[in-house]
Order: C-alpha cells, then structure tokens, then sequence
C-alpha cells in the first residue's frame, strides 16, 4: 500500500518559509514530499543561502555555516573568527592551506 503524499508544507511550515524563493525552478514545498531526495536550495533566516536534501532539512539541518559543516570566508573562516590565531600561522607548512580557507 502507498503511503499517502504529505507536502514539505503541510509536515514541516516553518521549515518551507526558508525555502529559497527563486532558485528551484519546477518545485516547491507543497510539491515536494516531505522526505524528498530532491536537492533544493534554502534561504535561511541568517541570510545564508545553500543546497540540501529535502529529507535532511526534515531532520533537523540547518545552515551549514553557521553550524560551521561549511566554510564561508569572511564569516566563519579562521582569519574572521580568530585573526590573532591566524597571525600564528606557518607560511610554507601548510602546503595551499591559508587562514581564509579553513574553518575556525
């Protein structure tokens, strides 16, 4: 037996108002099943914008950089966040690596 069609927003409201409002094209959250493998874009409350499976977001996830999953230089990168630890870093031994391009 099928189970029945339960929308994103019919399951999860708060989570759909952080659906992004232009970049998925053909979907939105009252298309899309609640734990939907659909890759959709998000725009949330802090601003951020990212991609992420419907079904994950339906669990919990939330912006990737501000629960620092991902880097976003000039917010949550080591030279932003701890310049003074940043300052401290080697030149050479840290082979492409600079302070901007890791998480702090």
């Amino acid at each position: 037996m099928a189970k029945p069609f339960i929308s994103l927003l019919e399951a999860n409201p708060s989570l759909a108002a952080e659906w992004h409002p232009t970049k998925n094209i053909g979907q939105s959250p009252s298309t899309l099943r609640a734990n939907s493998a659909y890759n959709a874009w998000w725009l949330g409350p802090c601003g951020h914008e990212w991609q992420a499976v419907g079904r994950s977001r339906n669990q919990g996830t939330g912006c990737p950089f501000c629960t620092n999953h991902k880097l976003l230089k000039g917010f949550n990168d080591l030279s932003t966040c701890a310049p003074d630890v940043a300052l401290e870093w080697h030149p050479t031994r840290n082979g492409d690596l600079t302070p901007d391009s890791v998480l702090a």
